[in-house]
């Protein structure tokens, strides 16, 4: 095994022994998912999230998805209801640029353009605040997840301070990887201070961006003194250790 594998697999064994596994391709705090707990899945895509957390956690809530096309082939889940909208910083309709990777239809064009844009729809847009009103949600939410396609700053940085505050875990995929422009990497910055001034946890999973983002309310969620340990302080280490070595490698092929 490389050193570099051999790090990966450290990386993984510590989160793990801090309590985060992927369930569907994000990463959560299983441990505090109960049966029933409630979730909100932003970006349901294919429904491959919410269906992993009904089937292993039998978990309840609401699915949310932009594409019209999507949305109508989504799997039926107990508990789980589902829904036609883009959600963002207003209420009304918005433009949704459709892509040949169904993962990037997005309300950014320059993120659907990176697989080819294949025309656009008008879909009908709302607030996260409104919709928690409108379903008459009760509060606190057990998991937010979030992975809209650029739109993730907006209703991050447009969420009451007293609706985040009642979230208990939010895994967020932001897209500073594929938005280059000045005004998206100040939105995520902001929509980062703001999860930590209301007391989140950032725990980051990709040493090169924040694609991979895990939010922990620690106001809501009692982290034991060894899982503070390896998210604080271990984790960190492990991710930079994993940067360097790849710039290190970098720059020695770089004239190979």
């Amino acid at each position: 095994m490389s050193f570099f594998k051999w790090l990966h697999t450290v990386v993984d064994s510590n989160i793990h022994k801090s309590g985060i596994y992927d369930r569907g391709g994000h990463n959560i705090l299983i441990s505090v998912i109960e049966q029933e707990s409630s979730i909100i899945d932003l970006g349901a895509n294919k429904g491959g999230f919410y269906s992993c957390m009904s089937e292993d956690f039998n978990c309840t809530g609401y699915a949310i998805e932009a594409a019209p096309q999507l949305f109508n082939l989504l799997p039926v889940c107990h508990g789980i209801r589902t829904y036609n909208y883009a959600i963002g910083k207003e209420n009304g309709f918005v433009e949704l640029f459709l892509s040949n990777e169904s993962e990037a239809n997005s309300l950014h064009q320059a993120i659907a353009s990176n697989w080819g844009v294949t025309g656009s729809v008008t879909v009908p847009s709302i607030t996260l605040e409104k919709f928690i009103n409108d379903q008459k949600l009760r509060l606190p939410v057990d998991l937010l997840k979030i992975d809209i396609e650029g739109a993730e700053t907006d209703v991050i940085n447009t969420m009451p301070d007293q609706i985040l505050s009642q979230i208990k875990q939010i895994p967020v995929e932001f897209h500073d990887f594929l938005i280059h422009n000045r005004e998206y990497k100040i939105a995520m910055q902001e929509a980062i201070k703001k999860l930590r001034r209301n007391n989140f946890m950032i725990i980051r999973f990709s040493p090169y961006d924040y694609r991979a983002i895990l939010a922990i309310n620690k106001n809501l969620i009692r982290l034991t003194f060894i899982q503070k340990l390896r998210l604080k302080l271990i984790h960190p280490f492990l991710r930079n250790m994993i940067f360097s070595h790849t710039r290190i490698w970098r720059l020695l092929n770089a004239h190979k």
